[in-house]
């Protein structure tokens, strides 16, 4: 809480970056007001990077801990929002990236949701998913399918 008020008490950009960067340390995950001050810091400081780069680790960590599907693809494309609202930046290879490992997910859902109406596709979607060169740009493993 006191990382949290003098943030905002301060509003410098580099205050903002480092209380960011402190939150990080806690338990963000379990506690969605301080993920939401994580992203309304690093958007404050217009840390574009660091904001993409916490996006992709709640995706990580939405598949690893809960295999939250849903919850990654989210995380994903906030973090292409992100990069896209960025004046400065330029579509960088860490982009691509995220679309293909974002495509990678989205696939990976609709073959989960069509597991009970049509087994069968469903394995077939998740073996050519396994066969794919872009599993490894995604927060999916090979396990997790």
């Amino acid at each position: 809480e006191k990382i949290i008020f003098y943030a905002q008490t301060a509003r410098a950009k580099e205050v903002y970056v480092l209380a960011a960067n402190s939150l990080q340390s806690l338990d963000w995950f379990n506690n969605p007001e301080l993920e939401k001050n994580i992203i309304a810091f690093y958007t404050r400081a217009k840390a574009t990077d660091q904001l993409s780069r916490f996006q992709q680790a709640r995706a990580h960590r939405a598949i690893d801990e809960h295999q939250d599907v849903e919850g990654a693809i989210a995380a994903l494309e906030e973090a292409l929002a992100a990069v896209d609202k960025d004046p400065d930046g330029s579509p960088t290879h860490d982009c691509s990236i995220m679309k293909s490992g974002l495509e990678v997910l989205r696939k990976f859902g609709e073959a989960k949701k069509s597991a009970d109406t049509d087994p069968r596709a469903s394995l077939v979607a998740c073996g050519s998913l396994l066969q794919s060169s872009e599993l490894k740009d995604s927060p999916l493993r090979p396990g997790d399918m």
